[in-house]
């Protein structure tokens, strides 16, 4: 079980693994470890591959877990794209989507797909 991740600051890029089963309070703690990482920027875009991940939680987590990101110092401003590949991180990441969060996240179930949407939307990035 892990989270993993890597900042590539040159490319103003964030690459997250999730791998194993988590529930909401090992979910926020490992993204406010990332947030408080020095070469963390908030406008950097990001790739969260979750394909290896399971998430235990409910909508009303979903929405906890929402308002956790938004009131962070280190709420992201840039696209993330999210890969997913099985109904239940694919569903809680179309919820957290439809929360309306203060930066664009997407939904993909692949990571070619994933990297398209990222070049399109930051060209230059």
């Amino acid at each position: 079980m892990g989270f993993v991740y890597t900042i590539d600051a040159p490319s103003k890029m964030i690459h997250v693994k999730w791998d194993g089963t988590f529930i909401l309070p090992e979910v926020n703690a490992s993204l406010d470890r990332m947030y408080s990482d020095p070469s963390y920027d908030p406008l950097f875009s990001g790739i969260a591959d979750v394909r290896a991940a399971s998430f235990e939680m409910n909508h009303e987590q979903m929405v906890e877990h929402h308002d956790f990101i938004s009131g962070h110092k280190g709420c992201p401003f840039g696209p993330w794209a999210v890969v997913c590949e099985t109904p239940n991180e694919t569903a809680l990441t179309l919820l957290y989507e439809k929360l309306k969060p203060r930066h664009p996240v997407r939904v993909f179930s692949t990571m070619e797909a994933a990297r398209a949407w990222l070049s399109h939307i930051r060209p230059n990035a």
